[in-house]
């Protein structure tokens, strides 16, 4: 919760059994006391509290009865942690929902290279608590969307990170976010390649610096501006879950591999003409 962040700083992060019981320790900021919190998985995999110590004057006491509570809470049945109010089986994102043929490359390569195992490894986690707004996330991020999915997740993690908590009861806009401080929504907008009779066409080239500054100047505004034309026109901000806060779109382009290394300028000619 948002608001966890008045009472209390974040120190440290220890785990037991690569993962099993995961817990933190933290400095209280009304009188500058220690505790530590114990996280275990419940029946839709998600870390959620399972159990804390009381407060010590010192990080060390503290340190050592986080310890002895993590060790108690992986020696226990996974039932134990259970939370009875979990719904539905857990989210998993990497479990095939198509025949292989129709998976997209680059989520097969997310999946079963090594390489990318780090990813796949702070995904997991974190899959777990994202709601399905759409419920066609999987999918999507399976096959024909994964750019677009692989994007939305990336705010959510934001989002989640920068404090805010999240309402996906309503799947317009993509993201409705709120802190102690206020409130906003946001959709996610991609770029996505160009495509002729449902053949991608390859961007122009940019071997000299001529093609270069044509690509920036002529050919990325009219990607940029034809993804955000495209959600100006369904005009959210008339919704009433979206209407008296401030409205965001956050925009990524997808239009060629490694193009958002060098198109930002693009967007920012497209916005502002300078």
């Amino acid at each position: 919760m948002p608001i966890a962040d008045l009472f209390g700083e974040e120190l440290a992060y220890f785990e037991v059994e690569a993962g099993k019981v995961v817990g933190m320790l933290l400095v209280d900021h009304t009188d500058g006391d220690f505790l530590g919190l114990v996280f275990a998985r419940d029946a839709r995999l998600r870390y959620r509290s399972a159990a804390g110590t009381q407060f010590f004057p010192t990080l060390d006491q503290a340190k050592a009865a986080l310890a002895e509570a993590m060790d108690a809470a992986a020696a226990a049945p996974p039932e134990d942690h259970h939370q009875a109010d979990e719904y539905g089986a857990p989210m998993d994102f990497f479990e095939p929902v198509r025949e292989e043929a129709s998976l997209n490359p680059d989520f097969v390569r997310l999946r079963n290279e090594e390489i990318f195992s780090p990813a796949c490894e702070i995904i997991e986690p974190m899959m777990r608590w994202y709601d399905d707004a759409d419920g066609n996330f999987i999918e999507q991020f399976q096959t024909t969307g994964f750019d677009q999915r692989i994007w939305e997740l990336y705010i959510f993690a934001t989002l989640i990170e920068l404090g805010y908590e999240l309402d996906r009861a309503k799947s317009v806009p993509d993201f409705c976010a709120a802190s102690p401080i206020g409130q906003f929504t946001l959709e996610a907008v991609t770029v996505g390649p160009t495509r002729q009779n449902g053949i991608v066409v390859p961007p122009p080239p940019m071997d000299t610096p001529e093609q270069r500054h044509a690509y920036l100047k002529e050919y990325m505004p009219i990607k940029f501006g034809s993804a955000l034309f495209s959600k100006l026109r369904k005009e959210y901000w008339t919704r009433p879950n979206v209407a008296g806060a401030p409205f965001l779109l956050a925009i990524a382009d997808f239009s060629s591999p490694g193009s958002m290394v060098h198109s930002r300028s693009a967007l920012e000619l497209y916005l502002y003409g300078i």
